[in-house]
Parts: structure tokens; C-alpha cells; sequence
């Protein structure tokens, strides 16, 4: 959904709701192929965002370091992005137990009647866990996590974990990284029987905040005093 809202096809008037925008009305499902459609224009979008945050924080950290700061003075500058940035540090350096049960707890908040895995023999899987449509449709579901503070989820991790859905005789999984993934990890994903859900750094802080685990939204409303001066 987040890739969606990237390329220009969803937006949320509201956390929790979604709807399709003039675009993705217009969209041709015949002819609809998600990767052009979607990844293709997305992907180069997050990492143009990824890059800016980089130089913003990297010119802010310079700034401190030559130019004395005014308490007084109101900026909404990189702030309001910059807890995106601390929440992904944060569960980049998560105990990897403790991240396992994060991540099993937030499919149980989005429905996915999920437990966790015996951390023995458990071929790399760290949910096992049921999905019911409002259709009566039950389907079985692998999760898999990766912690990555660096590098990428290759094809190979993909594919692996594609023949550990079989094993389980799962109907889907889902791959969890606090990274991202690279073109033929995601090409991967698409392949094959047993269709793969990845959910990359950025989109997992956005599952968090819209699920109100650990992140929540808070009003602050600042006076500034110079503004009412006694005298």
C-alpha cells in the first residue's frame, strides 16, 4: 500500500482508510503490470528519500557543530521526520528475540492469528499463523524477519525462504526486514505458487505507527513567549 500511495494510486484521507485516487481509477487491469506500474516508479522514490534524509541529517549535525542554537526559535524542519529514522535504529538494535515478538505481535494486530516459533529447528521461520477472509477463506502464513542495520534481502534469501513455505505446506509468507530488498528479491517474491508479501524498513515504521505499537502520534502546541512580551 505504501508503494501504491508512492506511485500515485492510493491515498489516505485518514490512518487506517484507503482509497484509489483519479490514477488508479483510470488503471487498466489487464494491462497492469506491478512492477512498471508500481516498483518501478516507487523504488527510485524511496531511495531519493532515503538520500535526502542522509544529506539533511548529515547538514543538521554540521549545523550543531558551528552554530550555537536559539532555544526560542520554532523550526519544523527534518523533526518530524527525524522519529522514522530513531524508530528503524531502534529495531535495527532490538534484541532479535525481543524483534520476533514485535513483528508475530503486529500480524496478530493486523489478523493474522500468529505464534511464534520454537527457536530450534525452526528452518528460519519465526511465525506460523492462520489468515480468515470475510469470505470464509483460511489461509496458512510463514513469517520470516531480518534485522538488517546494513545491506539488502538478495533473491537467494527469497527463494530459500520460498521453499520453506512449501515445506510447511503454507499457502503464503511474509518477509519482514528492518532493510530493503533488492530488484531480484522482489522479482523473486512474485514467483511460483506460493506468493510472497515483503515488507521493507520504511513500510514496517508505517505498519507500527498505524497500528499504534510502540509509536503513537501526540499535539504539541509551543508558546513562544517573545510573541506576548510583559514590558
Amino acid at each position: 500500500m505504501s508503494n501504491l500511495k508512492k506511485a500515485g494510486l492510493l491515498y489516505s484521507p485518514k490512518r487506517g482508510i484507503w482509497d484509489l485516487t483519479q490514477l488508479g481509477k483510470e488503471v487498466n487491469l489487464n494491462e497492469f503490470d506491478v512492477w512498471d506500474d508500481v516498483y518501478a516508479i516507487s523504488t527510485p522514490l524511496w531511495e531519493e528519500a532515503r538520500s535526502q534524509k542522509l544529506a539533511q541529517k548529515e547538514q543538521h549535525q554540521i549545523s550543531l557543530a558551528t552554530q550555537s542554537v536559539d532555544e526560542d526559535a520554532i523550526t519544523d524542519s527534518d523533526d518530524a521526520e527525524l522519529w522514522r529514522e530513531q524508530l528503524l535504529t531502534k529495531l535495527q538494535e532490538m534484541n532479535p528475540y525481543k524483534f520476533e515478538e514485535l513483528i508475530v505481535n503486529l500480524m496478530r494486530k493486523i489478523g493474522i492469528r500468529m505464534e511464534t516459533t520454537a527457536k530450534s529447528n525452526d528452518s528460519g521461520i519465526d511465525g506460523i499463523g492462520y489468515l480468515r477472509t470475510p469470505e470464509l477463506m483460511t489461509y496458512k502464513i510463514v513469517l520470516q524477519t531480518k534485522r538488517f542495520s546494513t545491506g539488502q534481502v538478495t533473491g537467494p534469501d527469497i527463494s530459500n525462504f520460498a521453499g520453506t513455505i512449501s515445506g510447511h505446506n503454507a499457502d503464503r509468507g511474509i518477509f519482514v526486514t528492518t532493510s530493503s530488498y533488492t530488484k531480484d528479491a522482489i522479482s523473486r517474491s512474485r514467483q511460483g505458487a506460493n506468493l510472497i508479501t515483503l515488507v521493507d524498513g520504511d513500510e514496517l515504521v508505517d505498519l507500527l505507527l498505524e497500528y499504534e505499537m510502540g509509536v503513537s502520534e501526540k499535539t504539541i502546541i509551543v508558546i513562544n513567549d517573545k510573541m506576548f512580551p510583559k514590558d
